[in-house]
């Protein structure tokens, strides 16, 4: 039998999240699952390797074993990439697509960002024009890259259990065999129907590519990208600022310079210039961005001003944020493009955060008016951050119980995203309230169990030992007290962030840690 701490979130954590089924399993966490209840070698893993099959060995107690031949070989790291003049727009690939890397629209040519690519190939077979190649690339796949690529796989898996049209990639959610015959069927007829409108269409001095055909059926441009701005956003990990700006840079790389998305760009990498607490970068990089905003869409000129106003407001002058947001939100209104409401509830969001304590709550409110009322789904999803802020507002306001009642349902918000690690984040919050109106041991039951669910993935978090300490103070516990602050204290004080922006709250903590005597 296996130790009693292995749980399949403890074999997940260590699997590369590339969600291949190689291994048989129709995903990662499947075949994590498998293992830690023995009914799975650990050795059908051929993008992780010897390395992951050993630490799994470690993990379980297992013996070591060369990758099983059955379930393939490990290759270099390796993207997919679409023939622009071969794609038809059919959308299959998107839908076959397990950490929604590909991009477009129906009769749009498809695109694949290469920083969020897996290298699963899931999306070759069910191609009817077999206009997708792997590419193979330079870099390593990283703890980080699996971290992002599980959750997009888990955001996906929950909009399809809401019944969100994606489409699947087969009943099993296995691979298809090159020799499918139903995949063999449907690329003959989809070539079938591409001669028929082919035939129209083919002028004297030749054949219309069908890149230009479709540009032609749709009056579009031929980039696949719907919402350039909402792709240029899923390069993002927030948690890890250096690595999304390695990400915005190696795909701004790949631009025109001076277009549109590079000015986009751009922006975000001063955000992550700010995160990291670079604020001369920062603004350095907005400068640069300034003398093109005259002549540029709306959507740069409103991204451009959120970023400034995000660096002002991180260096500790909301005074200067503040009118950058109002702006923000103006021009975002006014914005008729795509996805423009999204950016206006951000600007909302931020005046929340960054005007005057007495105007955030109703800024706040004004932000979770605009998101309840949006038609734009991904504007909609503001709603859990809103009622997070509305929550530290009351608490501000000592409203406790109107906290708690805002950060429930910020939970229950996050919970239908299905977003792992921010439901985490949420029954943390949830907790906090629960200490702030007395309910000590539900607050306690709460935060216990994050800290074991964390631990169980060799993981830890600062801010749920310093809520543990805080409950073991409010009962006079000295004792517990220091020892859990002992711990936050040890997690904490590596965060360079908090150091800056709250050393009274870590020198709190260092007090606490002083077991009594």
């Amino acid at each position: 039998m296996l130790p009693s701490p292995v749980t399949a979130d403890a074999v997940d954590a260590l699997l590369p999240q590339t969600q291949c089924t190689r291994c048989g399993y129709p995903d990662c966490a499947a075949y994590a699952n498998a293992i830690a209840r023995e009914v799975a070698p650990i050795n059908r893993c051929p993008p992780g390797g010897d390395e992951t099959i050993a630490a799994l060995a470690t993990l379980t107690g297992r013996a070591r074993a060369s990758v099983d031949p059955g379930c393939g070989a490990q290759v270099p790291l390796a993207v997919a990439v679409v023939d622009e003049a071969r794609c038809i727009g059919c959308t299959i690939c998107i839908q076959a697509c397990p950490v929604d890397a590909i991009v477009g629209g129906p009769r749009r040519m498809h695109a694949v960002i290469d920083a969020l690519c897996s290298g699963c190939e899931l999306c070759i077979a069910p191609c009817p024009v077999d206009c997708i190649a792997m590419r193979p690339v330079d870099g390593t796949w990283d703890e980080s890259d699996a971290a992002a690529a599980r959750a997009r796989h888990r955001a996906r898996e929950a909009r399809l259990a809401r019944g969100e049209r994606i489409a699947d990639r087969g009943a099993s959610g296995v691979r298809a065999p090159a020799g499918d015959p139903q995949r063999e069927r449907r690329q003959a007829t989809v070539a079938a129907a591409l001669e028929r409108a082919r035939a129209p269409c083919q002028p004297a001095g030749g054949v219309v590519t069908l890149r230009t055909a479709a540009a032609l059926l749709v009056f579009v441009p031929a980039i696949a990208w719907a919402d350039v701005s909402a792709t240029i956003d899923l390069l993002w990990d927030y948690g890890r600022p250096e690595a999304s700006e390695a990400r915005f840079r190696a795909e701004r790389a790949t631009r025109p310079e001076r277009s549109r998305e590079v000015l986009e760009l751009d922006t975000q990498i001063a955000r992550a210039q700010a995160l990291q607490r670079q604020f001369d970068a920062a603004h350095a990089t907005l400068d640069a961005i300034a003398p093109a905003l005259p002549t540029a869409p709306p959507r740069v000129h409103v991204r451009y001003l959120l970023e400034r106003g995000r660096a002002w407001n991180s260096s500790g002058a909301p005074e200067k944020a503040v009118p950058l947001f109002v702006d923000a939100a103006r021009r975002a209104t006014a914005d008729p493009s795509e996805g423009s409401e999204f950016y206006a509830i951000d600007a909302l969001h931020m005046l929340g955060i960054a005007a005057p304590a007495d105007e955030r709550l109703d800024w706040n409110l004004k932000a979770l008016d605009a998101a309840e009322g949006a038609t734009d789904p991904r504007a909609r999803g503001w709603r859990a951050s809103l009622l997070n802020n509305l929550g530290w507002t009351m608490l501000e306001r000592n409203d406790a119980a109107a906290a708690l009642g805002y950060w429930e349902r910020a939970l229950a918000a996050r919970e239908a995203s299905g977003d792992a690690e921010r439901i985490r984040v949420a029954r943390w919050t949830v907790a906090r309230g629960l200490r702030a109106v007395g309910r000590l041991d539900d607050a306690e039951r709460l935060q216990l169990a994050l800290a074991a669910e964390l631990d169980r993935e060799h993981r830890a978090d600062g801010y749920v030992f310093e809520e543990l300490a805080e409950i073991a103070v409010a009962r006079n516990d000295a004792a517990t007290a220091a020892t859990w602050a002992a711990k936050a204290y040890a997690e904490l004080s590596q965060d360079a962030g908090l150091a800056a922006s709250d050393p009274a709250r870590l020198a709190r903590l260092r007090k606490l840690s002083a077991a009594p005597g």
